[in-house]
């Protein structure tokens, strides 16, 4: 991981580093579609085939407009997401969330570029390293080393995992079932809107990062049933109030 990230600062051709990013921006539609249709079904071909024609095509116009960044992220996925094809690895929810933290810093990185802004801060050497060493474990390893991963580049847990601690945790069945229950209805409130995609999963972690910060002085399956229910509120509302555009 002792890669530098000055080699990714090189811009060989800022038009065509343009030419990236609105491309990028328009599979980026696609590849957070797909990967949502994945956390539901994570055995669907389509989406499967789908998802990994955008990864290939990314890493293709990369490699077309010398954006060596995106070909370094974009084909340990690709590879990761070949075995899901083949029938050899399972799409799992941390799968789900190494992809878009991925294509989230490619992202951010190609504005950074085109605004002469520096990259050190998003950890893309070992975010890639990472990446790379991810596509060549074996299946039992994957869980771990996606969790190690996400920590390493974020400094938090995937929320995913900390649900599953908490979840396993849980000695009360009827507990389980509650948290199980109050998950459904936030993730039923994602749905309504692209705006919301992935927003229970990010108030889980800030919560459990702030919680334990303090020392966990709440109890964390509360905690977890606290942030599903946060926005539910909002369902009662007519739509054309809550998903309006500009000021309320």
């Amino acid at each position: 991981m002792g890669e530098s990230t000055a080699r990714y600062d090189l811009i060989a051709d800022r038009n065509q580093l343009v030419e990236f990013r609105d491309a990028l921006n328009d599979h980026v539609v696609t590849l957070e579609r797909q990967v949502s249709n994945l956390r539901r079904d994570p055995y669907d071909p389509e989406s499967i085939a789908s998802l990994f024609r955008a990864l290939h095509t990314i890493k293709g116009d990369a490699g077309i407009c010398r954006v060596e960044l995106g070909v370094r992220i974009a084909h340990p996925i690709e590879s990761l997401l070949a075995r899901v094809r083949e029938g050899r690895l399972t799409f799992s929810t941390l799968l789900a969330e190494v992809i878009l933290l991925a294509i989230d810093r490619l992202e951010l990185a190609v504005e950074a570029l085109l605004e002469r802004r520096s990259l050190d801060s998003m950890n893309l050497p070992t975010l890639i390293d990472g990446l790379e060493h991810l596509s060549a474990s074996d299946n039992s390893a994957l869980d771990t080393g996606i969790v190690a991963l996400i920590e390493a580049v974020t400094g938090f847990r995937p929320a995913s995992a900390e649900a599953k601690l908490i979840l396993g945790a849980t000695t009360r069945s009827s507990n389980t079932d509650d948290l199980r229950f109050f998950q459904r209805m936030a993730l039923q409130l994602e749905t309504y809107s692209p705006l919301f995609k992935g927003r229970s999963e990010r108030l889980l972690r800030l919560a459990f990062e702030t919680n334990a910060r303090a020392g966990n002085p709440v109890d964390i399956a509360q905690l977890e049933a606290a942030v599903y229910l946060h926005d539910i509120g909002m369902m009662f509302l007519p739509e054309s109030i809550w998903l309006k555009v500009g000021a309320l």
